[in-house]
């Protein structure tokens, strides 16, 4: 049952299992099924065509994938007692009063300000990942898709474009998309030589054992719902879910400009404000960890690394080379989670609570060469930011609770006053002083270095959650009458 097998890997949707780094271009269409009968008549027409991972994957052509909300599922006509069987973050939607208190959706990063998702906008049933290798490529299959999906009489409601920057950075001017698990099973396993970064594929994959040992739950059919043995088994059902995974979408403003100018006004000179901005990150520009270099980038000279190989635990315990309070620190604790003084049981419940990473830049840079000094200085031409997608077998234990556990909460390992410097929203509480702000602490020895009232650098500006089912899936759901 548990086994990864050929067929498996034939069924997960490409976007689950790898990056696509080839195509450099992308665009999200969300979409709105209006005509149920051709909305599925589309869906057994492209289901052959979306893009899986194969053992030679082919460069060359159209690549796309999709995810469906669940009203999606809804409208589609997945019955009530399939539906029931999602998660119930799922089923709720990312737009809650409980889970904006959870997710920091508060204040400017409300949903009510949101350009699209959750209850104040139109109601998204879909949304469709689109690549190219360059803009020709995404036009060409952009155009495409365009043409079904108008066939289908199926409703685009937004569209997003997606861009990679130079060296894979984002706007601050960092080298991302570095610190990303291995999934157990896979070809990047076996090459692999940090074993405490792996982790197993159930944690982001329905029907395979996760970091508990565990199969997550899945929405099951009963074998005589599925009349044309469409499904795969477990058990004595038919599972729906199976190969399929939670995919949380959310769009990230990033105010660059303010973000470097803050940097600059903490600092004396342009060599200490990046050094500031790299305490609040965790790595210097060129993606070189601090902890392994905390004086200054190794690769200053326009180089960058994907070095991910380090811990905190024997090297930086105090936080003095990369500080306790720092997005990197936050967002994957690794061997030094301060609740337990085992580096092994750390390194064992971090990997409880990994995301799968697979968002892309918007916008395009104010500066072209992502310097710190021009960042600060150029004003943007339009709206930059990321689009945030991870990929969850679980989205209370996994993102949820990363973003709201690491990332939002103000005593983080023992600090005080101080969510996230990127990503943290310091949850109002009744009890709390309305003039404090948020903190950022850097340790040091024999005395820490505190700054305050730091501005809110990225607001949510759009988000939903959307379940991406297995090729298996999509073609029963194509069958349902």
């Amino acid at each position: 049952m548990n086994v990864f097998s050929e067929e498996d890997h034939k069924d997960i949707q490409g976007l689950v299992l790898f990056g696509y780094a080839h195509a450099k271009s992308a665009k999200y269409l969300l979409l709105e099924f209006t005509d149920v009968p051709k909305s599925k008549q589309w869906l057994s027409t492209i289901a052959e065509e979306i893009t899986r991972k194969s053992k030679v994957f082919d460069k060359k052509r159209e690549v796309f994938n999709i995810a469906f909300t669940y009203q999606g599922f809804q409208a589609l006509g997945l019955p009530q007692k399939v539906l029931s069987q999602f998660d119930h973050e799922f089923i709720e939607g990312i737009d809650t009063p409980h889970r904006n208190r959870v997710l920091g959706d508060l204040g400017k990063n409300a949903p009510e300000n949101w350009h699209w998702g959750g209850k104040h906008n139109a109601s998204v049933h879909a949304v469709l990942c689109v690549f190219g290798k360059g803009d020709a490529e995404l036009a060409e299959n952009e155009q495409a898709r365009k043409k079904e999906l108008a066939e289908a009489n199926i409703k685009v409601i937004h569209e997003m474009d997606a861009i990679s920057l130079p060296d894979n950075k984002e706007h601050f001017g960092f080298r991302d998309g570095i610190s990303e698990p291995v999934l157990e099973g896979t070809v990047k396993h076996k090459t692999n030589s940090n074993t405490d970064n792996v982790v197993k594929l159930g944690e982001f994959v329905l029907g395979f054992e996760n970091e508990y040992n565990e199969v997550n739950s899945s929405p099951l059919v009963l074998p005589s719902e599925d009349e044309q043995d469409i499904l795969p088994y477990r058990e004595s059902y038919k599972d729906f879910g199976r190969n399929g995974s939670y995919m949380v979408f959310r769009q990230l403003k990033q105010n660059v400009q303010e973000f470097w100018k803050y940097m600059d006004e903490q600092s004396e000179g342009n060599e200490e404000m990046v050094k500031l901005a790299t305490k609040m990150v965790g790595r210097w520009p060129s993606g070189a960890p601090l902890t392994k270099h905390p004086d200054a980038d190794p690769y200053d000279n326009g180089q960058t690394t994907n070095d991910d190989s380090f811990g905190y635990r024997t090297s930086d315990a105090d936080g003095h080379k990369c500080p306790i309070g720092s997005h990197l620190r936050r967002s994957n604790p690794r061997d030094a989670l301060a609740d337990t003084s085992n580096a092994q049981e750390s390194t064992m419940l971090v990997n409880r609570h990994r995301i799968l990473r697979r968002g892309r830049a918007y916008g395009q840079p104010s500066s072209e060469t992502m310097l710190p000094e021009e960042l600060k200085n150029n004003s943007p031409k339009e709206e930059t930011g990321l689009h945030f997608i991870c990929f969850n077998g679980n989205l209370a234990t996994q993102f949820e609770f990363v973003q709201h556990t690491w990332l939002n909460r103000a005593t983080f390992a023992g600090l005080y006053n101080c969510p996230d410097p990127l990503l943290g929203v310091l949850e109002p509480h009744p009890t709390m002083d309305p003039n404090i702000d948020n903190t950022f602490t850097v340790e040091g020895c024999p005395v820490s270095k505190r700054y305050k009232d730091i501005p809110q650098f990225v607001e949510t500006v759009g988000g939903e959650y959307f379940f991406m089912p297995s090729i298996r899936a999509i073609k029963y759901l194509a069958s349902l009458e």
